[in-house]
């Protein structure tokens, strides 16, 4: 690679994101987490109760002036905001909605907090934000995977571009009418 090769690792919360950017990061690879840019002021992130509203534009060019200056190889920012950076690939981590509800009531969210989080998963909302902007977008199911499963499996998507890991093969829609 002549170049730096950035890869937007994305997801509902809950999806695996934290736990294979550490695996990556112990493979050696550069892994940038999106949310110690969101933190930044300059990143124009507003606390709003239970959540963080972000200012895209400014997170865009912040991540582009540090990430800008490493050099080439392959390096992911991870965080389910990442697919708002500017990334060659997008890889957005996915999880059957009955187990995504599982994970995230174990972290001690609020039922509401949960349910639209699950909800976001059965609706591909993040898939689609990502194909709004991304060229290459991929998905991985992490459901019945443990996180190095996972992680090749986004290594694969980052480095080979496989069509098998394209959108379509990963549909919750048959759950909407428990969901909503």
């Amino acid at each position: 690679m002549n170049r730096l090769t950035l890869a937007a690792l994305t997801g509902t919360p809950g999806t695996g994101k934290s736990s294979i950017s550490s695996l990556l990061s112990l493979g050696g690879y550069l892994v940038f987490n999106v949310t110690d840019f969101i933190d930044l002021p300059e990143a124009g992130s507003v606390e709003t109760g239970e959540s963080i509203e972000v200012d895209t534009d400014m997170l865009r060019t912040r991540v582009a002036g540090r990430i800008g200056s490493t050099g080439p190889g392959l390096a992911f920012i991870s965080g389910h905001l990442s697919h708002f950076v500017d990334c060659d690939v997008a890889i957005v981590l996915r999880c059957e909605p009955h187990v995504l509800r599982k994970r995230l009531d174990g972290r001690g969210w609020s039922s509401a907090k949960v349910i639209e989080n699950v909800r976001a998963e059965v609706l591909d909302v993040i898939l689609v934000e990502a194909a709004e902007r991304i060229n290459e977008v991929f998905e991985v199911d992490t459901t019945g995977r443990n996180p190095g499963e996972s992680m090749a499996a986004v290594l694969r998507a980052a480095m080979e571009r496989p069509d098998d890991l394209r959108p379509g093969s990963i549909d919750w829609t048959g759950e909407i009418e428990e969901w909503f």
